[in-house]
């Protein structure tokens, strides 16, 4: 995926990790959407359908 200006102005969350963890995130959505899509994205990456 190439990450252009107009792919993050229509995305939903965009979360930066490195290798200490956690950069930063930013989101358009509430925090408790913020979560729930994390909680998707988690048992995706468990259930390897992701």
């Amino acid at each position: 995926m190439k990450i252009t200006q107009q792919v993050l102005e229509r995305t939903d969350l965009v979360v930066l990790v490195g290798g200490d963890g956690l950069v930063e995130w930013s989101s358009h959505r509430s925090r408790a959407e913020v979560v729930a899509m994390l909680r998707k994205v988690a048992d995706g990456i468990e259930q390897e359908t992701l």
